[in-house]
């Protein structure tokens, strides 16, 4: 069982019960579902492929678990980011990786 599949289980399973909370953010295991399928939609609209990778540069919160989720439902790798690395390393892992996108959040937006 792979994690995708490890959704639709937990889905099944608990679909009503609580999958994540995260400060004031409560989803249960069929709208965390809902959730991980738009973001793969959303990432298969941008032009991210199964076999692409996407780079994540985020604090953990529920958002990052989703594109987790999203990217293992398309077939995309993800690429974790750490937050403390200097902007040269950052480029470097972004060029070496050939990631097909970089989804960051508004904590380091410029």
């Amino acid at each position: 069982m792979n994690i995708a599949q490890g959704l639709a289980h937990a889905k099944k399973i608990a679909g009503t019960r609580q999958a994540v909370a995260c400060g004031e953010t409560h989803y249960t295991w069929e709208e965390f579902d809902l959730r991980t399928d738009a973001l793969a939609r959303g990432l298969a609209s941008l032009g991210v492929l199964r076999g692409d990778r996407v780079a994540v540069l985020m604090l953990n919160c529920h958002r990052y678990l989703e594109l987790y989720y999203a990217c293992a439902r398309m077939g995309a790798a993800i690429v974790p980011l750490n937050i403390r690395l200097a902007r040269p390393d950052i480029l470097f892992i972004l060029n070496d990786s050939e990631s097909k996108a970089l989804i960051v959040d508004k904590t380091f937006a410029l």
